[in-house]
């Protein structure tokens, strides 16, 4: 029988194992074009899902972007990134306030996620960053920014909610800031496009309302859900708090904290907790955290700061749209969204206040009348100033009275026209509704 045998030659040719193949994120990491088209210029932020880098897009004229690069072998990451993409491709990019995806790929160990670049970074890190170049510029501007987030902030929630999605992770970090001082949102990892959300404690729970929080029932014959627009509103809520004063009012919204605690019979708790709050800064912000989820209005929101859009602003400090570009002009690439940051807790032990004055329809109770250290008070959402390691208003600023009490006249003034053309609404009051579940 005759037997055929290989020659020696392509034997040992076939014998010889073939060069290794170098990972792609391993070459982009050293400088080769990701795709052939993704320059690295730098890494951002590392996080357990896997990293955030800026690129050059050698493709469109060397343009920044942000690239978020996520580990396949990290258990869930498969899902999450699948899930982020789709709601980012139904988001689209015909919102100005949501960080648009402009393109996304997969290699053997990676997905990879392109956005849109901006270099401010989060609202996170650049309330924190005291020291950094624009902290100057953003004191003196800070009402005309402030009003202006709140407003872009509740522009990308409507448009998502009008797309049918719920972002459920609103906060400082899921908020970037570009080059113009605009805010994108960003990371919808767990955004759902479920009205009613049988998904408990979902999201950061500082931020989290406290419908939320309840512990998951197997029985389907008594499933729990919430809203998923009002527990996106109460987030907004706890947001606007935190880039006013630096801190959050608790540590969750349930019963174990003790402000929160407070806050559910005594709203006006949180004129103790921030002592320099406003009658007017109140009002904006318990326009959202109404307990009952039905009450909660980012319509009510907005006509008061379209109503009062000027208070706040100290005299001569008048800023036009030109010097609000030139401060967020930066080319400051050290910031970008966080992945898995969390926040400081602060403790705060503060008594309830006296019985409020509940005022006309809404029942919004006033802040009670003290005599101020100084009566030189700036017409601002804070009374005096930042109480952190910064200021809101220069000392220049303080230098004409200003009337507290005749402002809060006109808040209630402004509050009754609204109520008489929105009659039939029923909102804001702020009642307990009774909760059938067990907190978390």
């Amino acid at each position: 029988m005759t037997t055929f045998q290989m020659p020696p030659h392509q034997l040992q040719q076939d014998l010889v194992s073939p060069p290794p193949k170098i990972d792609e994120f391993i070459a982009y990491e050293n400088g080769v074009l990701l795709q052939n088209r993704y320059l690295k210029l730098a890494n951002i932020q590392d996080g357990s899902y896997g990293k955030v880098s800026v690129a050059l897009d050698t493709w469109e004229n060397n343009r920044k972007v942000a690239i978020k690069s996520m580990f396949k072998s990290n258990k869930g990451v498969s899902a999450i990134a699948r899930h982020e993409i789709s709601i980012l491709k139904k988001l689209g990019s015909n919102c100005e306030n949501i960080c648009s995806l402009l393109n996304h790929f997969q290699t053997p160990d990676y997905y990879f996620l392109v956005f849109e670049y901006c270099s401010n970074g989060d609202l996170y890190d650049y309330l924190k960053n005291i020291n950094n170049h624009l902290n100057p510029n953003f004191k003196n501007g800070s009402l005309i920014f402030f009003k202006n987030f709140i407003k872009e902030l509740i522009n990308a929630i409507k448009y998502a909610h009008s797309k049918g999605i719920y972002h459920r992770d609103i906060k400082p970090e899921n908020i970037l800031i570009d080059s113009h001082g605009s805010i994108k949102l960003t990371d919808w990892g767990l955004a759902t496009m479920q009205l009613k959300s049988y998904d408990p404690c979902i999201g950061t729970e500082k931020y989290m309302s406290p419908e939320t929080f309840f512990k998951k029932i197997k029985n389907p014959t008594h499933l729990i859900s919430y809203n998923s627009i009002y527990s996106d509103y109460w987030s907004i809520g706890i947001t606007i708090l935190y880039t006013l004063f630096g801190s959050c009012p608790w540590s969750k919204a349930n019963t174990v904290d003790l402000n929160f605690k407070k806050f559910l019979s005594n709203p006006e708790i949180l004129f103790k907790i921030y002592p320099n709050l406003t009658q007017h800064g109140f009002e904006i912000v318990l326009s959202l955290l109404q307990i009952n989820p039905e009450n909660r209005s980012i319509d009510y929101c907005l006509d008061l700061i379209d109503g009062f859009y000027n208070v706040g602003l100290t005299y001569d400090q008048e800023i036009d749209d030109t010097s609000m570009d030139n401060q967020f002009n930066s080319s400051d690439d050290s910031f970008i969204f966080g992945m898995d940051e969390s926040l400081p807790t602060t403790t705060t032990t503060s008594t309830t206040p006296e019985d409020s004055i509940m005022k006309d329809y809404i029942q919004i109770p006033v802040k009670p009348q003290q005599q101020p250290e100084s009566q030189d008070l700036p017409p601002s959402l804070v009374s005096n100033s930042f109480p952190t390691n910064f200021s809101w208003a220069d000392e220049v600023d303080l230098e004409l009275p200003f009337d507290i009490q005749k402002l809060d006249q006109n808040i209630n003034s402004f509050k009754q026209s609204y109520m008489n053309k929105n009659q039939d609404t029923g909102i804001l009051r702020n009642e307990t509704p009774k909760f059938e579940f067990d907190w978390c």
